[in-house]
């Protein structure tokens, strides 16, 4: 079988990621080092487990529909209502945060053009 493998480098570590495989992974002191070991313990995984395939019946006669990334974790149980309301909290802090960073960096686009303004004048008078 084969698999995808994540490889980072942090602080000179390598670190390879197999997500597929409940994220399983290995670090080593070089790239190919971290594979090696990602490689051995994806081996010693799948021999201490079982691995099956399922069927599922789609429903018929139903369109496809596009379901949000909101209504697939309220789905899947874990994010409740009681979460909601943190959401909407953090969500409205990001919007603040951008508006100030975009009130910030109009008023030095303003303090720029003043400051151009002053030397040229500046520059005109001698």
């Amino acid at each position: 079988m084969t698999y995808s493998v994540i490889i980072e480098r942090k602080n000179g570590i390598y670190r390879a990621i197999i997500p597929a495989l409940a994220n399983l992974s290995a670090e080593g002191d070089s790239r190919d080092n971290a594979i090696d070991k990602v490689r051995q313990a994806a081996k010693l995984y799948l021999s201490e487990v079982e691995m099956t395939t399922i069927d599922l019946d789609t429903p018929t006669g139903q369109p496809l529909r596009k379901t949000s990334p909101q209504a697939w974790i309220e789905a899947a149980g874990i994010w409740g209502e009681e979460d909601q309301e943190a959401l909407q909290e953090y969500n409205a802090e990001i919007v603040a945060l951008k508006q100030r960073q975009r009130e910030a960096a109009e008023r030095e686009a303003d303090e720029a053009e003043q400051a151009e303004k002053e030397a040229m004048e500046q520059t005109q008078l001698v």
